[in-house]
Formats: structure tokens, C-alpha cells, sequence
């Protein structure tokens, strides 16, 4: 118990003079996430349980709270959102993320513009064989949710469904 609170002792010396050790800039900036998001894989989300709407409704949604729908552009942070997901338990089954193909069929685009990586290990399959993979919705599906179901693969629904939750980034008071 004494040694931990060594430990602490310095790390408040070291954070006080504007020493850090082993810290970036980067990192610093996410090490502390604004109410009522959550780091997780050094980002800050929101999971909003609360509420429901199209994918339209959601990203209004999230810029009320100074975020943005989540762009999941690594697979390791596409790891951490699913591990988050199943460590927390949530009742929801299904998130929209901010992935869409709305201004032109089999585009995909995140909400900045910047290519969604297609296939493996981002997108499911849609029949139980695997032989189908997602997006596979046509234009009547434009917008990108993760499926509990569907082992949280992306995978593309209807942009006006209303009965899907949201994943918010925060993006900073004034950056939207």
C-alpha cells in the first residue's frame, strides 16, 4: 500500500511540473474524456443507450454532446469498441456508426469524407454459409450500424430505421 502511494505521489510531482513520462501530446488530449464519454481504445465515446432514431437523427444526437457518429478506421480500435461492447453488457443490439454510401451507391464514405476500408475484418457476411459479404443492401441501404447479432461486424441497414442506438466521438467544444 505504501509503494502505491509512492507511486502516486510522483506521478503528481512529474504531472504538476509538466513532466510526463511516456506521453504524447496525442495521448494527453484523450486521457481525460469529457462527461458523458468514455475512453476506449484512446479515443473518447459516448454509447448512447438512451435513445433511438435514424441515422440522421443519431448524428444530430451526437453533435448536441460536441461529437461526431464514430469512425472505426483501425482494426484495433474496432477491437476495443467490441471488447467495451461485450465487457459492459448493454442491452442494445445495434449502434450506428458514421459510415454511409448515400451520395453514391457502393461508395463508402466515413462523415469526414475519408474512405471506409472495405471486406475483412471491418464487414460481416449477411447469409449464415458466409458466402455473402456485407454491404450487400443495394441503394435502399446507405448507412452503416455494428449488429450485436452479427457478432458487431459492420453491416448496412436502411439510414431511416429508427430503432438503432449510436456510438459518439467526442470532436471537442467548437470543432463541429
Amino acid at each position: 500500500m505504501a509503494h502505491y502511494k509512492v507511486i502516486l505521489t510522483l506521478a503528481f510531482v512529474f504531472s504538476a511540473s509538466g513532466l510526463l513520462l511516456n506521453s504524447t501530446p496525442e495521448l494527453r488530449e484523450y486521457e481525460d474524456c469529457p462527461i458523458p464519454y468514455h475512453n476506449v481504445g484512446g479515443r473518447c465515446l459516448y454509447f448512447n443507450n438512451m435513445g433511438f432514431g435514424t441515422w440522421q437523427y443519431m448524428r444530430e444526437a451526437c453533435y448536441s454532446i460536441y461529437g461526431e457518429i464514430v469512425k472505426i478506421d483501425s482494426p484495433n480500435f474496432f477491437f476495443d469498441i467490441v471488447q467495451f461492447l461485450q465487457n459492459q453488457s448493454f442491452a442494445e443490439e445495434i449502434y450506428w456508426i458514421g459510415a454511409t454510401d448515400v451520395a453514391t451507391e457502393g461508395v463508402w464514405l466515413w462523415s469526414d469524407n475519408s474512405t471506409v476500408q472495405m471486406g475483412t475484418p471491418f464487414w460481416g457476411t449477411k447469409d449464415s454459409y458466409g458466402t455473402t459479404q456485407e454491404p450487400d443492401g443495394n441503394d435502399r441501404y446507405n448507412c452503416a450500424a455494428i449488429d450485436k447479432s452479427r457478432f458487431y461486424y459492420f453491416a448496412d441497414y436502411r439510414c431511416d430505421d429508427e430503432a438503432f442506438s449510436v456510438i459518439c466521438e467526442y470532436a471537442g467544444q467548437g470543432k463541429i
